[in-house]
């Protein structure tokens, strides 16, 4: 920026000094080398504030590797904003320089010129020179400036020898380059400058090509000549409603985490589309409605025990195939290395596209298709669409059969009773979204994978759900060493957890930014395991997931053991058998503490868990008996919700649903509607299910402690007692 023409002149005629520093040492978790220019007054303060804030190296940098994702966003843009540090000694210059100009005379009125530069140069006139030695020489600051991008790597890799590898990634900053993340798959997702070039070239043009081909199946858009829009600027040579589109490329790997494919992806750029919907005043609807881990659950054990048949399918180029309404009109502009243009009267002229299909990276693309697929199902097809959870469909077929599915975006789960009118209806489902070229518009398969977990769909009728790849992965993504060089852990947690927790609520020894957001990081991988199918390690998960902006080096080795410990024991899961009852029944348990207690739930179908949970209680408690009805409710609550969903799946719930409780002050309470004395203390809401309990919904039973299941997601156990109720509900 300083080599601005005029920005320059300005630099020379007035000589003002430049400092530079690097937001790195005020917060940021970016290097990059920033510079303030300042009158030869200001610029003494700038220096003593901002010039010894240069990189000591000793310390890592996030990486702007993956700067384009799915959703048309940059991650580099959280390196445009100052770090709060820098804007804070900005503001006490500010002031501090206010305070000393405002003690010296003003120029006369009459002396003041128009033109504010020359204004300012006479002000400048008056203002003592800075000693020579406090100005960097030419070369010194060159050095500072635009340092030597492998030497400025290899410092990086200095700095943290384990973090980084050998080779260089061009940042576009400052000339610099940075090593690549040490990251086992941090080459995943390429830009498109770095897609020309190296071994997979070849391949990644081919992708582009299948991609642009796909488009072209799927009647995506229509080619119109960009001055013919009514916003056209032909001064700019461009109209403001077209929105770029970008280039997104990823690897694709299988379940063993070995590359299968080189995957393109044209994606619309949200911000330009968010940006044009503020200006034009529309609201965009972004919200697509998903089925939920614990549906999908619900479905697998009501099949599993009516013997019926598992699928799945996936609707190719899904987000293609959602409808406009007729006043949804998107211009886009075509990805690099697909633009054309057309000349008129001499000048050159964009040719854009007008979208007859959403395209990824859209805002509203998900609600688009969700609201197409429901429009098929519900309106063409004659399914019913679920009260409770708007991502699960259902249909009893002519010859008196059922069927469902858990939709997913663009991936569902179907389970059937070996109807042949059933494959009619995903042959129909097919047809309505099939390509231009005749392709079908989903794939059926026998299912391996869907919402993040494995389904090994056996001979003998059961289902297994895990999530084994994911959580190797995780390990090798998250583990400071190797999975090998840890011990065998039995359990997700050591006894010392609460002790750990506590410490970091106190505030003892709290890690630096750096590490939070590494801790961070771990526990936001580990929390997506635990609904899928690893409910055996929820309590660790959530009781790190306390601390996410407090963490000490306890709570560190505590998520990294967890991790640890999924990533061992891996092939477990939640096994379905077809011997199982269908009886619905639920847990809850309260581990009492002086601060928040802890809620623990778990609902089961046939004996095999479908739904649990594990959270910090809303308000503090002042008795045992209080923590759990606190616990109790949130059970309840759920009930109420699953009832309703699983009633139409077909269960019979005519009778009341059983919740197992611990406590006998609890069950007496949800009872009784007098006022005690040892209830009258409790918040009304906590006593909602009383009324559920007189409606026939739910009936409170007691369960002794050490037959609670819920009592897992509440405390560290010892590995027998902890083994006992993991195995009881996820039949390991």
């Amino acid at each position: 920026m300083s080599t601005y023409p005029a920005l320059k002149n300005l630099i020379d005629e007035f000589r003002l000094v430049r400092t530079t520093f690097d937001q790195c040492m005020l917060g940021s978790g970016f290097e990059k080398k920033t510079q303030i220019i300042a009158d030869q007054h200001t610029a003494e303060k700038v220096r003593n504030k901002f010039g010894t804030r240069i990189c000591d190296g000793k310390h890592m940098h996030k990486s702007m590797v993956s700067d384009v994702n799915e959703t048309g966003t940059f991650v580099s843009e959280d390196a445009e904003a100052y770090p709060s540090e820098m804007n804070e000694l900005i503001a006490e210059m500010f002031v501090e320089t206010a305070a000393v100009r405002s003690k010296k005379p003003k120029l006369a009125k009459a002396a003041r010129a128009a033109c504010p530069m020359t204004d300012w140069a006479g002000y400048l006139v008056q203002t003592p020179l800075m000693a020579a030695e406090k100005e960097a020489s030419d070369a010194a600051f060159e050095s500072a400036y635009a340092p030597d991008p492998y030497l400025h790597a290899k410092n990086a890799c200095m700095a943290a020898p384990n973090a980084w590898r050998e080779t260089m990634q061009w940042s576009g900053i400052d000339g610099q380059a940075f090593p690549l993340q040490a990251e086992e798959f941090a080459g995943d997702n390429p830009s498109y400058n770095q897609t020309l070039h190296g071994s997979d070239a070849r391949g990644w043009a081919e992708s582009r090509r299948a991609e642009m081909d796909n488009l072209h199946n799927h009647d995506a858009y229509l080619e119109i000549v960009e001055d013919t829009l009514p916003s056209w600027d032909e001064r700019r040579g461009t109209a403001s409603e077209v929105v770029n589109t970008l280039w997104v490329h990823v690897k694709k790997r299988d379940e063993n985490n070995v590359v299968r494919k080189l995957k393109s992806r044209c994606v619309f750029d949200g911000r330009g589309q968010k940006l044009q919907a503020a200006r034009a005043g529309k609201e965009l609807y972004s919200y697509a409605p998903c089925g939920r881990p614990s549906t999908h659950k619900c479905q697998i054990a009501k099949a599993v025990h009516g013997k019926r048949r598992h699928r799945t399918f996936d609707v190719t180029g899904a987000y293609l195939k959602g409808k406009f309404l007729d006043d949804e009109i998107v211009y886009a502009r075509p990805p690099p290395g697909e633009r054309t243009f057309t000349f008129r009267e001499g000048r050159r002229v964009p040719v854009v596209w007008q979208l007859k299909v959403p395209l990824y990276g859209e805002v509203d693309a998900g609600y688009i298709w969700n609201r197409t697929a429901t429009n098929q199902l519900v309106k063409v097809q004659g399914w019913s669409q679920s009260e409770y959870d708007p991502g699960y469909f259902w249909k009893v077929l002519d010859d008196g059969t059922f069927m469902d599915l858990v939709l997913y975006v663009d991936d569902a789960y179907v389970t059937d009773e070996h109807s042949p009118l059933a494959d009619a209806e995903l042959d129909t489902f097919s047809l309505a979204f099939a390509d231009k070229d005749g392709t079908p518009g989903i794939t059926v398969q026998a299912p391996s994978h869907f919402l993040g977990a494995n389904i090994e769909a056996r001979p003998d009728g059961s289902v297994k759900v895990s999530s084994a790849a994911y959580t190797r992965q995780m390990a090798a993504k998250y583990l400071p060493k190797p999975l090998g060089e840890y011990p065998t852990y039995h359990t997700p947690s050591a006894k010392d957890l609460v002790e750990a927790y506590d410490e970091a609520r106190d505030r003892v020894g709290t890690l630096g930014p750096e590490e939070q957001a590494a801790y961070a990081s771990k526990c936001g991988a580990g929390i997506f395991a635990g609904p899928c199918s690893r409910f055996d390690a929820l309590y660790t998960l959530g009781m790190c997931a306390r601390c996410l902006t407090f963490p000490t080096a306890r709570m560190m080795k505590a998520i990294e053991r967890c991790i640890a410990y999924l990533a061992q024991t891996c092939d477990r899961g939640i096994h379905y058998r077809p011997g199982n009852s269908i009886t619905y029944e639920a847990y809850s348990d309260a581990d009492w503490q002086v601060a928040h207690s802890t809620t623990g739930t778990c609902h089961c179908v046939g004996g095999r868990v479908v739904h649990a949970s594990s959270k910090r209680q809303q308000s503090i408690s002042i008795s045992t008996t209080e923590a759990e009805i606190m616990a109790a409710s949130l059970a309840a609550t759920e009930i109420v919700f699953m009832r309703g969903l699983i009633a139409e799946m077909g269960y019979d719930m005519s009778q009341p649903t059983v919740l197992w409780v611990d406590n006998q002050g609890a069950v007496e309470i949800t009872k009784r509607r007098e006022s005690l004395a040892r209830s009258r203390h409790i918040e009304r809401r906590y006593l909602k299910m009383q009324e559920w309990v007189a409606e026939g919904k739910i009936a409170v039973k007691y369960v002794k402690t050490d037959e609670n299941r819920a009592d897992m997601f509440t405390k560290p156990l010892d590995r027998e007692t902890f083994e006992t109720h993991a195995s009881g509900l996820m039949d390991w």
